[in-house]
């Protein structure tokens, strides 16, 4: 069931549950540790597990009624409400009546927008009439005066019906191959571009190259790669344009975490589970096209309570100096951590273009590796990006010797994972 913001719920109760006592194979003996469980979990949007509004009520005695009931659950954010009963006992139990009754909360406005910012009037919904507020699409302010209809920018007005700006890029000199009133570089869903620069996105991830680890938990079950999809088990990236020191699509790269053994955990549910990493902030210093980033993240395993996995702790310093005079974007990277699992970054151009920054093959093991915030050596990376006049990776040059794009990225390709 899912829920939104100042909704409600009242449990009222589970009426009766019976725990009734069969012969076992040994044969008719008396079971004095049963177990009948009424459960209730609340996940936040990210699926983290909210514990001030789960709970276990249990029933324990053979052979006698028992009423498990809660009490009314407000819930003042977006995410999912989970009630289940369950038996962790050889004997059989029966529940009954099983009451819930859900208060929805008062929702004033919902907006779902396509990718371009237009309005989707079929999904969204104004239940208040009296009431709109004008902030919408990517935060900024819609005006339907005079007959427009247009997203305010601040500098410049949007048209989210054909996706293009109102007045001529002022970055436009730089990008001869597209049209000076183009927005985001036709991509909207990876790129964030409201003045016409350059944006890079740079990516760190933390991935398993077995199928399988640590006694059952599912992997990645891949070597390294620099598709930005592709499957880790926790990472980091964002989105950095070195003419304006703007940092934004800040955000984390994860995929759900899987044990067939694993039916009670602290960040899942029947042993599926998704860990949303922590950053350890940003870090940014520079100026005039050469900055400094320093950032980093952490996570745990979702399956397991908190101490039992230590977290996964990985450390990064970016240096990006852009030339757009001379087609050159300097990179050098120092990241640090566990050097467990493997680790790969890489850095996206506007385009979609890819290339590897550095990869790191995973040493140790979970027990031996992660306790602690450690600080091993695990990419180090100096080398320079040749650019066209649209800000597009063209090749990769490291001292006097030249690599194509595939070239560049086959080698680490190829490199093994452990």
């Amino acid at each position: 069931m899912r829920f939104r913001k100042a909704d409600s719920m009242k449990l009222r109760y589970v009426r009766s549950v019976f725990l009734r006592v069969v012969n076992g194979a040994a044969g008719s003996k008396r079971c004095a540790s049963a177990r009948a469980l009424f459960r209730y979990r609340f996940f936040d949007k990210y699926f983290n597990l909210d514990p001030t509004r789960s709970e276990i009520r249990k029933a324990n005695n053979p052979d006698q009624l028992a009423m498990l009931s809660a009490e009314e659950i407000s819930f003042n954010t977006t995410g999912y409400f989970y009630v289940y009963v369950t038996n962790e006992s050889p004997t059989d139990v029966s529940f009954d009546n099983l009451l819930i009754k859900h208060y929805p909360g008062f929702l004033l406005q919902e907006n779902h927008y396509y990718p371009f910012g237009l309005l989707n009037k079929a999904l969204s919904s104004d239940e208040q009439k009296g009431f709109r507020q004008r902030y919408g699409f990517n935060g900024k302010e819609f005006e339907k005066g005079l007959d427009w209809r247009l997203n305010d920018f601040g500098a410049r007005m949007y048209d989210p019906v054909v996706g293009r700006w109102g007045s001529v890029d002022p970055k436009a000199h730089l990008m001869p191959g597209w049209s000076p009133y183009s927005a985001m570089f036709c991509n909207p869903i990876l790129n964030i571009d409201p003045d016409g620069a350059f944006p890079y996105t740079i990516h760190v991830r933390s991935f398993h190259p077995q199928a399988s680890f640590g006694g059952g938990f599912m992997g990645d079950n891949r070597g390294f790669s620099n598709n930005p999809s592709a499957s880790s088990r926790i990472g980091q990236h964002f989105t950095f344009d070195p003419s304006k020191g703007l940092l934004t699509n800040k955000g984390f790269d994860n995929n759900f975490s899987f044990h067939p053994g694993m039916f009670i955990q602290t960040n899942g549910l029947f042993g599926l589970g998704k860990e949303t990493p922590k950053a350890t902030g940003y870090d940014v210093k520079g100026g005039n096209g050469a900055y400094t980033i320093k950032t980093g993240y952490e996570g745990a395993n979702p399956l397991t309570p908190p101490g039992v996995t230590p977290d996964i702790d990985v450390h990064s310093t970016f240096s990006l100096n852009e030339d757009l005079n001379k087609g050159i974007l300097s990179v050098t990277a120092k990241i640090t951590g566990d050097d467990f699992p493997s680790s790969e970054s890489f850095i996206v151009d506007n385009a979609g273009n890819s290339l590897f920054i550095g990869v790191s093959s995973l040493s140790g093991n979970v027990l031996k590796s992660l306790w602690g915030d450690n600080y091993r050596d695990m990419i180090d990376a100096n080398f320079n990006i040749n650019l066209d006049k649209e800000g597009k990776f063209t090749g990769v040059q490291v001292g006097d010797r030249s690599f194509k794009l595939e070239e560049w990225n086959k080698q680490f390709e190829s490199k093994p994972t452990e």
